[in-house]
């Protein structure tokens, strides 16, 4: 993940069982910023995001590990896209069968949440990027 002019990246060491959140800044030493032990993880989709650097990982429940510590259930379906600020926002997809024709119809709710897991909003739609990083819902 680039942020703030550094990349940001996990580093998995299984022998040592720990899990390392570099920064990098080119033509500099990476710098270890967070350091946790990897049985106190899920490793099921662990990642780098945010609009800042956030340490996730989430099945059936989301769980962010850095900068603070956080976890609650998701919803069936459920996603976490994106966190921005004080807000998680998730996706969840739905799929309806049209009984007369036969076809499928597809369509996601935007899910607003806080870091408690609280539901803020619930909208049709999805979380939308642009080329220059601002956010908007299509």
């Amino acid at each position: 993940m680039f942020y703030d002019g550094n990349f940001y990246f996990l580093k998995t060491d299984f022998n040592e069982k720990l899990i390392s959140l570099y920064r990098y800044y080119p033509e500099r030493e990476c710098e270890v910023i967070f350091r946790i032990e990897t049985d106190k993880v899920n490793l099921y989709n662990l990642k780098v995001m945010g609009d800042k650097v956030h340490v996730t990982s989430q099945d059936s429940v989301f769980t962010c590990y850095y900068p603070e510590n956080t976890s609650f259930v998701i919803g069936e379906r459920e996603t976490v896209d994106y966190i921005d600020g004080d807000k998680i926002y998730c996706s969840q997809w739905q799929e309806e069968q049209i009984e007369e024709t036969g076809e499928y119809k597809y369509f996601e709710y935007l899910i607003i949440r806080d870091f408690r897991g609280t539901i803020l909003s619930r909208q049709l739609g999805s979380l939308m990027q642009r080329h220059d990083g601002s956010l908007f819902i299509g």
